[in-house]
């Protein structure tokens, strides 16, 4: 048997060379997809992060599997490198019920990806079946790298829709689903505007001492918090534990608060708690949907590792995609919600984590009502996270001499949380009666170069403006956090396509080269705008450094019909680069 795994980057078609084989594959949400035999001569399909497992049947089982990236990367479930073992023993505890000491049952397996039938290795049986596997890496390499350039040209086109956008509106949660400790808000990813620039949102409320269980998703995101104060751990494909002790084990776990930016990179698991003893904390998530890592359709997906999160399901066109009668959607409808392991035969996860199927039954959480988000009535036992850092700075002194994997120079050493909170501090624009701009990008922010986002935290005074501008490289999505502004969006051939009010909690979609202008309300405006570019940029079209200062006077005279005086006054009345103070008042209407 292969231990359950997803590929984090491609697509895989299996072919049997020889033998027969049982294969299982499960979807978002615990649906099962296939569970049957695929023989010699027989095609099967796995989308990327689908979990798949391979069971061999009585004469074994040769396979090709081609894949749709020159670099294919796996994910286990179970095993010494899986995601289950990259994770702390008290969020296990809660997220499947177990005790401590199921719980180091549950990651006792050290076998990385090829289990023996009988849950026993011989070193030589190993060897031969990774060298077997190497070999076909080799020999499919040429083939695979071919068939990952098409299916990157593709999934670009595929992507990319038309953005006819005759108006913007504000836009608001259209679904709520509610847990034990929390809810979880849903915009409608089927809306025009957020297909147009490709992103899916999504906010989080989790109460004092709720979890929001482990999970991974499809594509890569950025967490705002909003609302109060917690703890989170974001696991990394191929990334060691950082922390270790006698009874536990797990990678870097980091403090949040409020005006956070939390970085989680496509298919890396994730958990949130919320550490406070009154205060919700709360998290505006957008998920980049088009984003280059995605080889599958613009739905958002989220996978979770344990409970029963119990969500809606988001399509009925999924019973066309994989080919059930509306008798069968309505029966998987009904049971919709569960982790990956749920919708695996009890046998195989038992088989695979090496334990008892009572256990297994707990892993698979058919019969949690919890939903995504749990209360820990007692709190989570762990180390700080500042004692884990000081733990990690000792066991970086004890293996400074050994030889790094190469990811860990990468992806595992950066930071996946930036704060926000005190932009005049560090504010990259400033104006002490108009507002303040703070910016995070690649320079300030390494991950984000994996994630292709950027992120701005802007404040406008009571009635300050900020200039008239249009994003050159992405687009924009702005939530406001407090207070309220108006704002106007203009598109091609100086059509107004929004001119109204943006409150707390709302968002307004700004597609790439499109020309906003924002104005502070009575109780200023508060706003994190995302974009889809780890380096965005804007032009401004009023100020110091706008398009208008930097043309020839001659041109603009003819332009606009001004004569020379009336330009000067055009190009040097205005001195402010960003923000404009509200001594000039600004009528919306």
């Amino acid at each position: 048997m292969i231990v359950p795994h997803h590929n984090l980057n491609c697509h895989t078609v299996i072919y049997g060379t020889e033998g027969r084989c049982w294969i299982e594959v499960v979807a978002e949400n615990g649906e099962k997809v296939f569970d049957g035999e695929v023989r010699e001569g027989q095609i099967l399909i796995v989308p990327q992060h689908f979990v798949v497992v391979k069971k061999a049947g009585s004469e074994g089982f040769g396979w090709i599997a081609v894949k749709t990236n020159d670099n294919p990367m796996m994910e286990a479930l179970a095993g010494e490198l899986s995601l289950i073992r990259s994770m702390p023993d008290a969020v296990l505890m809660h997220s499947y019920r177990l005790t401590i000491e199921e719980v180091k049952q549950l990651k006792k397996r050290r076998e990385l990806t090829l289990l023996s039938p009988r849950q026993k290795s011989s070193q030589a049986n190993l060897d031969m079946a990774f060298s077997s596997l190497l070999f076909l890496s080799i020999a499919l390499l040429v083939i695979t790298q071919s068939c990952s350039t098409l299916a990157g040209e593709e999934t670009e086109e595929f992507h990319y829709r038309k953005c006819s956008l005759e108006r913007l509106i504000v836009l608001e949660p259209s679904r709520v689903v509610e847990s034990e400790g929390g809810k979880i808000e849903y915009w409608d990813d089927h809306n025009e505007q957020l297909r147009c620039v490709g992103v899916a949102l999504v906010r989080y409320t989790i109460r004092p001492k709720g979890l929001l269980l482990p999970f991974y998703t499809n594509v890569p995101r950025i967490h705002y918090v909003l609302k109060g104060r917690g703890v989170q751990e974001t696991i990394v494909a191929g990334c060691r534990e950082s922390y270790r002790s006698q009874s536990d084990e797990h990678q870097k776990i980091n403090a949040i608060q409020q005006d956070d930016a939390v970085a989680v990179p496509s298919s890396s698991a994730q958990w949130f708690y919320n550490t406070g003893d009154s205060d919700d904390l709360v998290l505006f998530s957008l998920i980049h949907t088009a984003n280059k890592m995605n080889q599958l359709d613009l739905t958002f997906r989220s996978f979770f590792l344990g409970g029963n999160p119990q969500e809606e399901p988001k399509s009925s066109n999924r019973s066309k995609r994989w080919g059930w009668n509306h008798r069968e959607w309505q029966q998987k409808a009904e049971r919709s919600g569960g982790n990956v392991f749920s919708g695996l035969a009890p046998e195989t996860v038992a088989n695979s984590l090496n334990i008892a199927t009572e256990l297994a039954d707990k892993v698979q959480g058919i019969k949690d009502s919890r939903g995504a988000i749990i209360l820990v009535e007692d709190g989570l036992g762990w180390l700080s996270p500042e004692q884990e850092e000081e733990e990690r700075e000792r066991e970086k002194r004890h293996r400074s001499s050994s030889t790094a994997n190469g990811v860990e120079e990468t992806l595992c050493s950066l930071a996946y949380v930036h704060p926000l909170g005190e932009p005049r501090m560090h504010a990259d624009k400033y104006n002490p009666r108009g507002g303040h701009l703070t910016s995070l990008n690649t320079p300030n922010m390494p991950i984000l170069e994996h994630l292709q986002l950027g992120v701005d935290r802007g404040v406008l005074y009571e009635d300050a403006i900020m200039v008239p501008h249009c994003n050159l490289n992405c687009h924009a999505v702005i939530y406001c956090t407090r207070g309220s502004g108006w704002l106007q969006v203009v598109g091609e051939n100086g059509r107004m396509l929004f001119d109204g009010e943006v409150k707390e909690g709302q968002v307004l979609v700004v597609p790439q080269h499109y020309v906003v202008v924002k104005k502070g309300g009575a109780h200023a405006f508060d706003w994190v705008a995302i974009k889809t570019n780890d380096n965005p940029m804007i032009n401004p079209l009023a100020g110091e450094l706008s398009l208008v200062h930097a043309m020839p006077d001659a041109v603009l005279m003819n332009s606009f019909l001004m004569n020379r005086e009336e330009v000067m006054g055009l190009k040097n009345t205005r001195k402010e680069l960003t923000f404009i103070s509200p001594a000039q008042s600004w009528s919306p209407t």
